[in-house]
C-alpha cells in the first residue's frame, strides 16, 4: 500500500477504501432483513425483574407496538397493592431496541425504537412490591445483535474446527 506524507499526516492513495467506505454507509441504511434481523424473531424476558425483591410481584404489561422505522413510548405503572417499582425486563422482537426513558417510583416510561422496515413489538414485565426500592441494579437498556450476523461466524468456526 502506498502512503503519502501530507500537512495533515499520511493519506491512502488507494481508491477501494473510498469505495469500501460507501459501501458500509448504505449497508447501515439498508432494510432490517438486510442487516441481518430476524423480523419474525421474539426474544423472551429473562424473568429477573424480581430477584432479590421483598414481595414482588411481576406485572406483565400488554404488548407495545412499534410501527416500521418508528418508535413508541410506553409509560407503565406498578398496581396499587404493590406501588413500589423495583426493576424490569422486557420480550422483544429481534429488531426492536427499547431504553428506559424515565422512571419514578411506580412507574417507568419505556422507548422502542424499530430497527427495520417491519412493524414490531416489545412486553414490559415490572418487577413491583409493597417495600419501598432500596436501590438495586436497575436495568438501563436492552438491544440486541442481528441473529444473521451470526449465521457465517458459526459456519466458519464449526469448518475451522473439522480441518484441525
Amino acid at each position: 500500500m502506498r502512503w503519502r506524507a501530507r500537512r495533515g499526516g499520511p493519506i491512502r492513495l488507494r481508491w477501494e477504501h473510498l469505495a469500501l467506505a460507501g459501501a458500509l454507509t448504505l449497508a447501515t441504511a439498508a432494510p432490517g432483513a438486510a442487516q441481518g434481523y430476524n423480523t419474525s424473531a421474539v426474544v423472551p424476558a429473562k424473568q429477573n425483574q424480581c430477584i432479590g425483591v421483598p414481595d414482588c410481584l411481576t406485572e406483565v404489561e400488554p404488548a407495545v407496538v412499534v410501527p416500521a422505522r418508528g418508535q413508541a413510548l410506553a409509560r407503565l405503572a406498578c398496581p396499587a397493592s404493590h406501588p413500589h417499582l423495583w426493576g424490569w425486563d422486557v420480550a422483544q422482537h429481534e429488531h426492536i431496541s427499547v431504553k428506559l426513558a424515565s422512571v419514578d417510583r411506580s412507574t417507568a416510561t419505556i422507548a422502542g425504537t424499530n430497527l427495520a422496515d417491519v412493524d414490531g413489538h416489545f412486553v414490559v414485565h415490572l418487577g413491583c412490591s409493597t417495600a419501598p426500592y432500596a436501590g438495586s441494579v436497575f436495568l438501563r437498556s436492552h438491544h440486541l445483535a442481528p441473529s444473521g450476523w451470526l449465521g457465517p461466524r458459526m459456519r466458519r468456526s464449526n469448518a475451522a474446527s473439522d480441518t484441525e
